[in-house]
Parts: structure tokens; sequence; C-alpha cells
């Protein structure tokens, strides 16, 4: 059985207007980083990156 893929979720550009917040994104996979920041962006935030140590 094959599913319709579901909506892509919309990102508001204003939401950080509405819901202030400082951001530290600390993760150590650069894929992941690059992704989660790209979202934080669309969305109208500004991340500090600080790639997580292991």
């Amino acid at each position: 059985m094959h599913r319709p893929a579901p909506d892509k979720p919309k990102t508001d550009p204003k939401m950080a207007t509405c819901h202030p917040l400082r951001v530290l994104l600390a993760e150590g996979n650069l894929v992941n980083q690059q992704l989660a920041f790209r979202l934080l962006e669309q969305m109208g935030y500004r991340a500090n990156v600080q790639p997580a140590k292991r």
C-alpha cells in the first residue's frame, strides 16, 4: 500500500517576532546542524552555532 507524503510543514518567517528567543545550536553532526540552522533561519531566528564536543 502506497501512502501519499504528508503535507510539508510551513514555517512562519514572523515566528521570531511573536516569540522572541535566543538560540544556541550545539550539534555534532554537520548535516543536522545545517538543517536546524536553516529551519531556524526560515522562522526568523538567528542561532549561535557551537559544534558539540564528543
